[in-house]
Order: structure tokens, then sequence, then C-alpha cells
């Protein structure tokens, strides 16, 4: 059995809750969708990961916002919650509007149902 004690463990508990809040946050942005929502949408497992039954054009808007916080979070030197959640939500942002450029561009959703590659059969997916 696992035992979780010390500062240190509390330090490292805060941090992938941090990141688990942070990777929501974006990802809630980019498609409007909160990730377990999202893995029902696509029928995904609870356990499994759910970058492994996306589409590449989702795997690209994810790595687009996900680089887009980096990117704040570097120029603005952020520190502290509300500053690094400003970056997330502003990454967030920036991959919403390049996913409506997309869907504007393209008769097709951002967002497939099933991980196929020629999108056959895909759901449209509300912008």
């Amino acid at each position: 059995m696992l035992t979780i004690t010390g500062p240190s463990s509390k330090h490292a508990l805060k941090q992938r809750a941090s990141k688990r809040h942070s990777t929501s946050t974006i990802h809630e942005g980019t498609f409007d969708i909160s990730i377990q929502a999202h893995k029902k949408y696509k029928l995904v497992p609870t356990r499994a990961n759910l970058r492994d039954h996306m589409t590449h054009l989702e795997l690209a808007l994810t790595s687009l916002s996900e680089a887009t916080a980096i990117t704040l979070h570097q120029d603005r030197e952020s520190h502290g919650f509300s500053e690094l959640k400003q970056d997330t939500v502003e990454a967030g942002e920036a991959g919403k509007e390049a996913r409506e450029g997309i869907v504007a561009r393209a008769p097709r959703s951002c967002v497939a149902l099933f991980h196929i590659s020629n999108f056959e059969g895909s759901l449209r997916f509300p912008v």
C-alpha cells in the first residue's frame, strides 16, 4: 500500500492537481466541452487516455493550446495560481479561435465521434 506523507508529497499532490486543473481549463476553452464529457461523447472508457482516441486535428488543436499556455507563462513570467490560470484561460481561447476558424472553412467538425482517419460518419459538434 502506498503511503503519502511529508511536505514533498503534499507538494507533488498540489502540482498534479494544478496540472489537472490547467489541462481541464485549456481543454474546455479549446473544445467547449469538459474532458469527461468529451470522453463520454467519444465512448472512451473512464480510465482510458482521451488522446489515444483523438483525431489528428483534435491532437493538433490540443498541442497548439498547450504550447500557447507555455509561451504565455514564459513571456509573462507568470507566478501564482491566478496568473497561471489567466494564461491557461487565454490559451484555451486561442485554441477555440483556431477551432472555429477551421470549422468556418471546412464542412466538418473538429471533434469526431470516433478516431477515424477519413472522418466518414462523424457527427457535427456544436461550435
